[in-house]
């Protein structure tokens, strides 16, 4: 009787499980044309990030939960960033920054992304505008470099330029 209560709790904890890891509220939206949706954050004068992920990343999820989520839940729709999740080795088709068609993985490759996850600003270009923020949070800083960043996205609206690797 033991063991078959045992096994009942174990089936349930795993079926809620990836329920939660799936949970829409835990996800970033994956971008269908950077060309077109890079151009309108640039119209309306907002940020535009790409996170580059893995499946099953768990420091993907930290900075998923703990600073781009807040970010877009928290901040005015005027202050409001558009931030796109993109997987390192996904095949799942894209438009390019360029109006030509991609894929998710070859656009990691294009910016020399090896580690997950990494966090990129860009332009409607897609030309950088700040350092990657490449890895998860360790130290305590990623709030920090995560405004730096923002910082050089709202320099591209007066004409600045910031110093990029």
């Amino acid at each position: 009787m033991v063991i078959r209560i045992a096994a009942i709790l174990l089936t349930s904890v795993l079926f809620i499980l990836p329920a939660q890891a799936q949970s829409p509220d835990d996800m970033l939206p994956v971008p269908q044309n950077l060309q077109r949706e890079a151009a309108q954050a640039h119209a309306d004068r907002k940020a535009f990030l790409l996170m580059f992920s893995l499946p099953g990343c768990g420091y993907c999820k930290v900075v998923r939960r703990n600073y781009l989520i807040p970010l877009l839940r928290d901040a005015s729709p005027a202050d409001r960033p558009v931030i796109r999740e993109v997987q390192i080795t996904s095949r799942d088709s894209l438009q390019g920054f360029d109006g030509k068609a991609t894929t998710q993985s070859a656009l990691a490759t294009r910016y020399g992304v090896q580690v997950a996850p990494t966090v990129i600003v860009v332009n409607a270009e897609g030309e950088l505008l700040a350092d990657p923020i490449v890895g998860g949070d360790n130290n305590g800083f990623y709030s920090a470099y995560l405004d730096r960043a923002l910082e050089a996205a709202e320099k591209q609206f007066t004409n600045q330029r910031v110093k990029v690797r």
